[in-house]
C-alpha cells in the first residue's frame, strides 16, 4: 500500500541515510508515499551525514520529495497543521509524563 502522503522525522533521513553505498531514503521514500513532506527547519538541521542530504535533495530533484513551510500555507491548510503539530506535541508530553513516571 503507497500512501498518498508522508511526514517523517529527522531521525529518519539521518539514521536511514547514513549509508553512502546504500541509498535506503531514495527507495523506502519512493516506494512509501506519493508524496513525502519535509519541513523547512528539518531539511535547514539536517547537514550530517551528508549522503543523507544527498538522497533528499535527489527526492526533491526528482519530485517526491517537497519541503514545507508553514508560513507558506493557505489559510485552512495551516489551521489542519497547527492542528497536526498540537495532536503530536499533546502526545509527546504524554509520554514524556509516563517515562517520567516509570523512571
Amino acid at each position: 500500500m503507497k500512501y498518498d502522503g508522508l511526514i517523517v522525522d529527522a531521525d529518519f533521513y539521518i539514521k536511514i541515510g547514513a549509508s553512502p553505498k546504500y541509498r535506503y531514503l531514495e527507495r523506502i521514500l519512493a516506494e512509501l508515499a506519493e508524496k513525502v513532506y519535509i519541513h523547512k527547519t528539518v531539511y535547514d538541521k539536517i547537514m550530517i551525514p551528508a549522503c543523507a542530504k544527498q538522497q533528499i535533495d535527489s527526492l526533491i530533484h526528482l519530485g517526491i520529495m517537497e519541503i514545507i513551510d508553514e508560513n507558506c500555507l493557505e489559510p485552512l491548510e495551516k489551521a489542519i497543521y497547527r492542528g497536526a503539530w498540537q495532536g503530536l506535541s499533546f502526545v509527546f508530553e504524554s509520554f514524556s509524563i509516563f517515562l517520567i513516571r516509570i523512571a
